[in-house]
């Protein structure tokens, strides 16, 4: 298969990703090692790694008050929510600035609602992607393409730093 092929066969499985709502995440508790497959499962189309999430990192993310303590040694969905968030959210921000994300959209709603928010605005933005990708591809080389989605990634992230910067001091 050729770069372009394996390109529009990435962007169209991207554009049909769908992030697992609360509703369709298992209605029973798992213990790590079920949570770590079923997540890093999820992940598969999205990461080349294949671990994506580890129990170590669980751990830490326990420990650093970003995922609420387990229940025994089991995770409700609840606990999936909040690790599908941070898996999305670790790919560009620090764990404090996760923390304060978390803690503001809380604070504005309640914890599905901000889920089921993030869940919508990154497959919007999957779909905004791809479909950005389509438009030019014939007319732009891919490296070209590339660098372009790597420095609007930047100030992407740099924008949100700022306001999560600027709302934190607010708050303080």
């Amino acid at each position: 298969m050729g770069i372009a092929e394996s390109l529009k066969e990435f962007e169209q499985n991207l554009k049909e990703y769908k992030i697992p709502r609360y509703e369709e995440l298992p209605d029973i508790e798992l213990y790590m090692d079920q949570v770590v497959a079923l997540l890093n499962k999820n992940f598969k189309l999205l990461s080349n790694e294949e671990t994506f999430l580890t129990p170590s990192m669980i751990n830490n993310y326990v420990k650093f008050g970003l995922i609420p303590a387990p229940n025994g040694k089991r995770y409700s969905r609840r606990h999936l929510c909040y690790m599908i968030a941070l898996c999305f959210l670790k790919q560009i921000l620090s764990m404090n600035e996760i923390k304060t994300i978390e803690m503001q959209m809380i604070s504005l709603s309640n914890e599905l609602n901000a889920y089921n928010l993030l869940c919508t605005q990154l497959e919007n933005a999957f779909q905004s992607c791809c479909n950005q990708t389509s438009n030019n591809f014939d007319s732009v080389p891919l490296e070209h393409l590339s660098l372009a989605y790597c420095a609007q990634a930047i100030a992407n992230k740099l924008h949100a730093q700022k306001i999560i910067e600027i709302t934190r001091a607010c708050q303080a």
